[in-house]
């Protein structure tokens, strides 16, 4: 995270699709999820709190008929920004690592520093459940076997390759007068 002192923290990414086995499993029309949380921490004298958060999703699909990468940015169920396609993963690797600034300030005096979580997800379970509830025809339907399907679901995304990969950072601290 790069703490801007006017608009809040821009926060840059890099290199999060650049894994191989992320690459492939996109390749082959499974969705990546970006999932970024920035927490904003006022330093205390025994323990730091937790001040205030923002969390927001990118999530990027491949369209094998189009071969083109789709790139969009969700908060709180509700699309935020449609980046559109592009030709390749590095150019949406790139879209990806464009600074996005985060109205996340702090509201009082003090010593702060951001702390960002971000994690890579790959072939989840609820891609599979999406797949199998595709092929059944029966989209939105209950199921008896389903907590059963769904821990086989986790397996399987494992076997499969799928993967989650967990990253985090910290800024510096800073003051607020």
């Amino acid at each position: 995270a790069q703490v801007m002192a006017q608009g809040g923290p821009a926060i840059t990414t890099a290199n999060l699709l650049a894994d191989r086995n992320t690459r492939e499993l996109l390749k082959h029309g499974f969705t990546a999820g970006l999932h970024f949380r920035l927490e904003l921490w006022h330093k205390g004298g025994v323990f730091d709190d937790l001040d205030d958060r923002s969390e927001w999703d990118v999530l990027v699909s491949y369209d094998p008929t189009k071969q083109v990468y789709s790139v969009v940015r969700r908060q709180n169920n509700r699309l935020l920004e449609n980046f559109g396609t592009f030709p390749s993963a590095e150019a949406a690797e790139a879209q990806i690592g464009q600074p996005f600034r985060v109205s996340l300030r702090p509201a009082r005096p003090g010593r702060y520093y951001y702390n960002l979580i971000v994690e890579v997800r790959t072939l989840t379970e609820n891609d599979l459940d999406a797949l199998q509830q595709w092929l059944r025809g029966t989209k939105g339907r209950s199921n008896p076997l389903s907590a059963i399907g769904r821990g086989f679901g986790k397996l399987l995304s494992r076997v499969l390759g799928g993967d989650k990969r967990h990253y985090e950072k910290q800024s510096g601290e800073f003051t607020v007068t």
